[in-house]
């Protein structure tokens, strides 16, 4: 029998550390989506009625910045690290039949295309026998 590698005990902390950049679930990219809108429409509201109080345009500017950098740190990183329920693996074999039948229609185009490589109009025999003439 081969040599088995021991499982090595990963950390908690590294295995959620691992996860803040592992890709998200639908659900939470739709909330993700939606908490990013909230923020900036809320943060361009307020700076741009602040801004239009105190009289300085680049108080909107700014805002608008704050806005953006929390949502950065709130939004990015994979926070819930949720499972993904809407999310359907198919079967292998399902996928090797599709690449199969993919695979013998682009083999048939190609030789559709090789005939029409070779029956060019300008190649037919019978002109060259009327150029003969």
């Amino acid at each position: 029998m081969e040599d088995q590698i021991p499982r090595q005990h990963v950390h908690p902390i590294a295995k959620w550390v691992a996860g803040l950049f592992s890709p998200m679930s639908l659900k939470d990219q739709r909330m993700v989506l939606s908490g990013v809108a909230r923020m900036l429409y809320g943060s361009l509201f307020i700076s741009l009625i602040l801004g239009y109080v105190v009289g300085l345009a680049y108080i909107t500017f700014y805002g608008l910045a704050a806005g953006f950098a929390v949502s950065l740190l709130l939004f990015v990183p994979n926070w819930y690290q949720r499972e993904d329920e809407d999310q359907r693996w198919c079967d292998e074999s399902d996928v090797k039949e599709y690449y199969r039948i993919r695979q013998e229609l682009l083999d048939q185009m190609a030789t559709e295309q090789e005939k029409e490589l070779i029956d060019l109009p300008g190649d037919s025999q019978q002109q060259t026998e009327e150029k003969n003439k």
